[in-house]
């Protein structure tokens, strides 16, 4: 009890940021309205009386930035992480859908591709096969290849 006596006494005693900073590391707090350096209760760098500097302007292990200013600054760094989040995850969401638009309209052209082949193909073996039926209706003499003067052996039936 009595070092901390003593430390508040040293404290009271010091009247500059600089020398009121660097004394025994962040247990003192320099307040510039009043020129004071002042103790810090419990160990905490925000627990003290606020009462003792007005608009939260003090200074703890050094004397350029005030301390509500690196929450300040810890606060907006924070914001800033997020918003590059955000935008790192909407370019990456993009890309990928740009690819995936570009790899669905290529498997299209593939499918279009092979349909075509594919009624190519049917289109030839359907006029093959039109030309093989031609000649069998010529050799045998039905369809458009038969004489209108011959009849033909076969009688429809009816019912």
């Amino acid at each position: 009890m009595c070092f901390a006596t003593a430390l508040a006494q040293n404290c009271t005693q010091l009247t500059n940021c600089a020398s009121c900073t660097s004394f025994t590391q962040t247990t003192c707090y320099y307040c510039p309205d009043d020129n004071t350096c002042k103790q810090l209760t419990a160990g905490s760098v925000f627990n003290f009386n606020t009462q003792s500097c007005s608009k939260l302007r003090y200074f703890v292990g050094q004397c350029t930035v005030p301390t509500y200013g690196f929450a300040i600054i810890i606060a907006a760094g924070i914001l800033l992480v997020l918003v590059m989040c955000v935008c790192v995850c909407c370019c990456i969401f993009c890309c990928v859908r740009r690819r995936r638009k570009r790899y669905i309209q290529l498997e299209q052209v593939q499918y279009d591709k092979g349909r075509a082949d594919i009624k190519d193909k049917h289109s030839k073996k359907k006029a093959d096969r039109k030309v093989k039926y031609d000649e069998y209706r010529q050799k045998w003499g039905t369809g458009a290849f038969a004489d209108n003067t011959s009849s033909t052996n076969y009688v429809r039936m009816n019912k």
